[in-house]
C-alpha cells in the first residue's frame, strides 16, 4: 500500500468540489449562499478565486505528500535501528543507537535520503530532495528564492518511485 495514495485521494476530492462549485455558480448563481465567498461575485470572479485557491491547494498537497513520505522514511529507519539494537551487545553501541533514535526527527532529512543510495537510483534521490526543498519553501512562507518546483502529480510519482525502489511499499 502506498501511504501517498490517501493524500492524492483527498486532493482529487477537493478538485472535484471546486469544479462542482463553479458549475453550480454558473447554472444557479441565485442559489449561492449569501455568507459564502462567492456571494455577489460574477462567474469570472468566482473562477479567479477558485484558480487562486487551487494553486494554494496544490502547494499544500506537496507539503502533505512530503510529510507523509518523510514519516514513512523515518518509521523505516526506526525499524532498522530497532533490528540493529537486538543484534548489538554491549552498553556503548546500545547507547549510540538509543541516542540516534531519540534524535531521529532532528536529523537533516536530505542527508537521511542519502542512506538509501544503495537501494534508490541517485536521480530519484535528487528529485526527492528537490521536492523536500520546495516543501520547505512553501511551509516557511514562500520566502527567499523559489526553488525548482514540480506539479503535485509528478511529486507523487517521484516520491512513489523512491518508496518502490527502497522496498517500502507493501502490497
Amino acid at each position: 500500500m502506498n501511504p501517498l495514495d490517501d493524500v492524492l485521494e483527498w486532493y482529487q476530492f477537493i478538485k472535484d468540489s471546486q469544479d462542482v462549485s463553479l458549475r453550480l455558480i454558473k447554472l444557479h448563481s441565485e442559489s449561492v449562499p449569501k455568507d459564502s465567498r462567492f456571494a455577489g461575485k460574477t462567474l469570472a470572479e468566482a473562477r479567479t478565486l477558485l484558480e487562486q485557491a487551487s494553486a494554494e491547494v496544490d502547494d499544500l498537497v506537496i507539503i502533505s505528500l512530503a510529510a507523509v513520505f518523510e514519516q514513512k522514511i523515518l518509521d523505516h529507519l526506526i525499524d532498522v535501528a530497532n533490528m540493529m539494537r537486538i543484534s548489538q551487545q554491549g552498553v556503548f553501541p546500545l547507547e549510540v543507537l538509543k541516542y540516534g533514535l531519540d534524535k531521529l526527527e532532528r536529523w537533516y532529512f536530505p542527508d537521511v535520503l542519502d542512506f538509501f543510495k544503495t537501494l534508490v537510483h541517485v536521480d530519484i534521490i535528487g528529485q526527492a530532495k528537490q521536492i523536500y526543498q520546495y516543501r520547505n519553501y512553501v511551509a516557511h512562507g514562500k520566502k527567499g528564492i523559489k526553488p525548482a518546483s514540480t506539479d503535485l502529480i509528478k511529486a507523487y510519482e517521484r516520491l512513489t518511485k523512491f518508496l518502490e525502489q527502497a522496498g517500502l511499499l507493501s502490497i
